[in-house]
């Protein structure tokens, strides 16, 4: 996933219209499958096909996609979106008996390769040079190879 990708989605602004998107989100009806941390599967029970749905939250806002026809003609989230945020909101799980959680989106972009900082960070591999700019291993006295 690439965030330049996601769209900013406000669920807020879908509850309080009552959106047909929000309206025909079925979280308990629907087949939702989470395939990792910020993507599903979801299918939704007046519907014949399955869409590939991703979302994140970044700093109190909600960014997603999904690779249906509703998402990508409609200025809000689609009903497949809609249907992840519900199902998150109310702990529901998928259909592997994972909890459908919304991740924020610095963990899913720290990836798998570093590891967990106390403070929540990431800590990546960095391997010090063995000598310094000027050709001297650190730690040893000056003139000294």
């Amino acid at each position: 996933m690439r965030p330049d990708d996601l769209a900013s989605l406000d669920f807020e602004a879908e509850r309080d219209a009552e959106t047909t998107s929000w309206q025909r989100a079925a979280p308990v009806g629907a087949l939702i499958e989470s395939t990792g941390p910020e993507t599903h599967i979801v299918t939704l029970p007046d519907g014949a096909d399955a869409h590939h749905v991703e979302l994140v939250e970044d700093h109190g806002r909600f960014l997603g996609y999904c690779d249906g026809k509703g998402f990508e003609y409609n200025d809000g989230p689609c009903a497949h979106l809609c249907t992840v945020r519900q199902a998150a909101f109310v702990g529901l799980s998928d259909l592997n008996g994972r909890r459908i959680t919304i991740p924020p989106l610095s963990s899913v972009r720290a990836g798998t390769d570093s590891a967990v900082a106390t403070d929540g960070g990431r800590i990546e591999h960095i391997e010090a040079p063995p000598t310094g700019h000027d050709g001297h291993v650190f730690g040893r006295p000056e003139g000294q190879l």
